[in-house]
């Protein structure tokens, strides 16, 4: 977040900058956490949206490349514990060339998962 901006004025600005999509609805908070990145406590506020639609056109200088992927694939692909450089943890799923790097694990991805179910999105 920038200095004065409302969670969901930037939740919509992040999305917007680093995906292109302007039109997505903004479920319901879902994942609250606090952390560390790069020596400072933050707090990490994720949101449950729905993609409505658009074209995906990633920043390269920040993302390789973007995937839907299912609970079953999660499920039941191994997973990978690391550490990224400012001190996040990071979940990599899959083997040999099909490998994904989610910032939650499998647990969060679940409850987020049930929030969708229990609203019906």
């Amino acid at each position: 977040m920038e200095a004065g901006e409302q969670p969901y004025t930037a939740l919509l600005r992040e999305i917007q900058e680093e995906t292109t999509l302007r039109n997505v609805q903004v479920v319901a908070p879902c994942i609250i956490e606090a952390g560390t990145h790069n020596g400072h406590d933050i707090l990490f506020l994720d949101y449950v949206c729905r993609y409505v639609d658009g074209n995906i056109a990633l920043d390269p200088a920040e993302h390789d490349a973007w995937q839907w992927v299912s609970m079953e694939w999660l499920g039941a692909t191994p997973a990978e514990t690391s550490v990224a450089p400012g001190g996040e943890p990071v979940y990599t799923y899959g083997q040999g060339n099909e490998q994904i790097a989610f910032s939650h694990s499998l647990e969060q991805l679940r409850f987020s998962r049930q929030i969708l179910d229990g609203l019906n999105v």
